[in-house]
């Protein structure tokens, strides 16, 4: 058998129950509701009561439900959106069979219910299942078909008469001026459950009238009842019935629970108007209880009061505010609750921070150790130390107004080192930290700062990059050349020195490598060097690969370069042994010795509050001299350093002005010390004969020893940061006997010399002995002959500022340019 014929066979049984006019199962009177409960009430009933006969497989009281469920969706003006509302409040699962079957069955059976018992085939599955095209074009037109009066037996007269009275009356809105018609409906839907004596018809007269379709059915109602009369459901819902029946729809938009208010339409065709009304609602332009108080007004009133009660908590503003400052705009909430627009930003970052009116939440508590003494001192120790730092002459940060210092390597090469050294020390977060600012600098072009680096290192690179861009054609080639150069110049400038060793007493210390030697440098070195460093010996290879590639009319040019870089790499050696001496002889100092740094610290130009580089070594403006004492606590054996700032209009620097600056000192000393070693720069003003002259007389003038003098950089800036007990001093040189003078005997070749011992005893008083480096070479002495005057030495004047009303402009001048430190003890 075929598929389509096993359906026209089903199809035929189908039919046959509607021809059945025996059924087996008595027919039973069902009424599952009234027509005057409540339509939500009904419907629920019905569909609890259809869902029980499913479980139980009742066919026949099923489809009887679904008869019923169909007969109450038909009342309603929408039937599918009535359902749907039904189902979202109820949560049915497969709600569109239980939709579809009933509307079917109730269409199928709506002029004899009873016809359902006489069934055998039909079932709510077959009536859902069932596919529109077969339903519509081949089940209903058969329906359709023995719909007539004789069929199942009812053809005479008496039943005829019986049906007619159980059908509910009903009319069209066009009948409505017809009162008998109207009275018919009254009489059975209304007059048994209201008041009498009420004029009813009215209600329909005005609205058949006016142009407007629709009228809301609780005003109207008031209007034909009296004033103290109370409408209970029974009685609403017998008005429902009635205007339905009389061709009126419900219009309303919510549920009747929600509100009293119902809109009717007597309209033909109500859709459009019901769409319209439920898109106002949802969009909120129609409510359902328009003599409610104004919610808006009493919800900002409140929210105010809230703000208000808030504003002495913790973040309570705020706090309150975060619930709604998302879902309104500035201008509203600055209208409504008088707040600013500040308030509200923060209130938002509350909002997504710790959320919608929630507290602020409690920030982690961070345990922190503070810094031993030890940790920071071991980082200014370490940071102290030329091997790792350029202390600049001139920059401070201006922060901390601490002179600025040039990295020699990049933080993480120094964090190694650190570590290494001082391996209890503070961690490497903590020492990152500390070098984040402007105060430590790395990569910075520190050119012209020395005049040796910027002739024989800076400038030879540039010139050599020079030669290399305008004669060699080969990009390939001449790239390759420019790195070359870029490699020998970081490898001199950063790393040779650090090849060169120093200890900590100053000591040369011997090396295999022969360019990393510095006793072989200084000629006093008797050990063998088999090795050659490969970094050094490149700058030989790399000239000559410079001569066979350039013209040779650049080869004297080319060792004119080679000779300054040569030089360069002997500056480096030279300025790495002899900063090494400044904190050798910190290390050797005695309870009895003092150690003395002088250095002129700045030249202030009057004129200009920030001076260029230019103008700060152009020597304008006036000078300030400071000089640093250190001598030995022998109560804590730690080390107090003083600090003397002599300050003067006149800016001629030479041995009488630094005579003048040392004799105030001197002067300050409460205990005379028989060993006095000074350390200063080799500048003209103390590298001079006069001065060592001068002090071969401290024995007899001062009964003062000096030990010994020795050149260097004594970087006076940072030495004397973080110091009290600072004296400051108005210097008036007198140059007026200076032509007077006779001249005396130079010291030959004195530059040379970096170290000046006195001999004050035994057959060689009165000597100077001089080499070329501190503990270095062979000493050179010079007799008693170089310094004999024939006139007495005249000193320079001190004038106190506190007594010298002229100087206190620029006392006041001086304060607010350089900061005089407190006062601290270094160990």
């Amino acid at each position: 058998m075929t598929r389509n014929q096993r359906f026209l066979d089903k199809m035929h049984l189908y039919k046959q129950d509607l021809l059945n006019i025996e059924g087996n199962v008595p027919i039973q009177q069902i009424d599952p509701y009234k027509l005057t409960d409540p339509w939500e009430q009904s419907i629920d009933t019905v569909f609890q009561l259809l869902r029980q006969e499913i479980i139980h497989r009742n066919r026949i009281k099923t489809l009887m439900y679904t008869y019923y469920l169909g007969e109450l969706l038909s009342f309603r003006t929408l039937p599918r959106m009535s359902w749907l509302d039904y189902v979202q409040q109820n949560d049915i699962s497969d709600e569109y069979r239980y939709y579809l079957g009933a509307m079917r069955t109730y269409k199928v059976f709506q002029d004899d219910r009873e016809q359902i018992y006489r069934t055998n085939y039909l079932s709510l599955y077959v009536m859902a299942r069932m596919s529109k095209n077969n339903f519509d074009n081949n089940f209903m037109p058969f329906v359709q078909a023995i719909r007539d009066i004789s069929l199942f037996g009812i053809d005479n007269n008496t039943v005829q008469f019986l049906n007619r009275k159980q059908k509910f009356p009903k009319c069209t809105s066009q009948e409505w001026k017809e009162y008998n018609i109207m009275k018919s409906l009254y009489d059975f839907h209304l007059k048994k459950r209201t008041i009498a004596n009420i004029d009813w018809y009215q209600l329909f007269v005005k609205w058949s009238e006016q142009i407007n379709s629709i009228i809301e059915l609780h005003n109207k109602l008031i209007n034909i009842y009296t004033k103290d009369h109370k409408f209970n459901e029974r009685e609403l819902r017998a008005w429902s019935t009635f205007l339905r029946a009389a061709g009126a729809y419900n219009m309303t938009p919510w549920l009747y629970k929600k509100s009293q208010y119902q809109f009717w339409s007597k309209s033909s065709d109500p859709k459009q108007d019901h769409e319209l009304l439920i898109q106002l609602y949802k969009m909120g332009f129609l409510i359902n209880n328009p003599n409610s108080k104004n919610s808006t007004q009493t919800f900002w009133k409140c929210f105010s009061n809230v703000l208000e009660d808030n504003k002495k908590n913790r973040n309570g503003k705020r706090r309150v505010l975060s619930i709604v400052a998302d879902n309104f705009n500035y201008e509203e909430l600055q209208e409504n609750l008088s707040v600013g627009r500040h308030i509200i930003s923060e209130s938002r970052k509350h909002a997504r921070t710790n959320g919608y009116g929630a507290p602020p939440l409690d920030k982690p508590i961070f345990h922190r150790t503070k810094f031993t003494s030890e940790q920071l001192q071991q980082f200014e120790i370490f940071f102290s130390t030329k091997e790792y730092v350029n202390m600049s002459s001139y920059k401070t940060d201006n922060t901390s107004g601490l002179p600025v210092l040039y990295l020699q390597d990049c933080k993480q090469a120094l964090w190694k080192k650190f570590h290494e050294r001082f391996p209890n020390g503070m961690q490497r977060t903590s020492f990152m930290t500390r070098l984040d600012g402007k105060r430590f600098v790395y990569k910075e072009n520190l050119g012209g700062l020395c005049s040796e680096c910027n002739e024989c290192g800076y400038q030879v690179f540039a010139n050599i990059e020079e030669l290399i861009n305008f004669n060699i054609t080969n990009l390939a080639f001449r790239n390759e050349l420019i790195s070359e150069v870029q490699n020998l110049r970081r490898y001199l400038r950063r790393d040779y020195a650090k090849h060169l060793k120093v200890t900590q007493s100053g000591i040369a210390i011997h090396d295999h490598y022969l360019s990393h030697c510095l006793r072989y440098a200084f000629g006093n070195c008797q050990e063998s060097h088999p090795d050659i460093c490969t970094n050094c010996e490149n700058l030989f290879i790399f000239f000559k690969n410079l001569k066979e590639n350039l013209p040779s009319n650049l080869h004297s040019n080319l060792d004119e370069f080679q000779k300054r870089l040569i030089a360069f790499m002997s500056h480096h050696a030279r300025k790495t042994y002899l900063n090494a001496q400044l904190p050798a002889a910190l290390s050797e100092l005695e309870f009895d010795d003092v150690l003395i740094i002088v250095d002129y610290k700045m030249r202030i130009n009057p004129k200009k509050a920030r001076e260029t580089k230019d103008e700060w070594f152009g020597k304008r403006g006036w000078t300030l001299l400071s000089i640093l004492l250190y001598t030995k606590n022998q109560d804590t054996n730690n080390i107090d350093i003083d600090a003397f700032d002599y300050w003067s209009g006149d800016t001629k620097q030479n041995a009488w002005f630094t005579t003048s600056s040392l004799h105030g000192v001197v002067e300050t000393l409460e205990k005379k010390s028989k060993n006095i070693t000074v350390i200063s720069d080799n500048g003209g003003h103390y590298h001079n004969t006069e001065l060592m002259i001068i002090l071969s007389h401290w024995k007899e003038w001062y009964d003062i020893c000096i030990k010994k003098w020795i050149f260097l950089e004594a970087d006076i800036e940072k030495v004397i940061s973080n110091l009290s007990g600072t004296h400051v001093a108005n210097l008036q040189p007198n140059h007026e006997r200076e032509n007077e003078k006779q001249k005396l005997g130079t010291i030959p070749g004195i530059r040379n010399w970096n170290e000046f011992t006195w001999i004050y005893n035994g057959e060689e008083a009165g000597h100077i002995y001089a080499r070329p480096l501190p503990k270095f070479g062979k000493l050179n002495k010079f007799s008693p002959a170089y310094s004999t005057p024939q006139k007495s030495w005249n000193i320079s004047n001190i004038i106190c500022q506190e007594n010298d009303k002229n100087t206190e402009k620029k006392e006041d001048e001086l304060e607010s340019i350089v900061r005089v430190p407190q006062k601290r003890s270094e160990s």
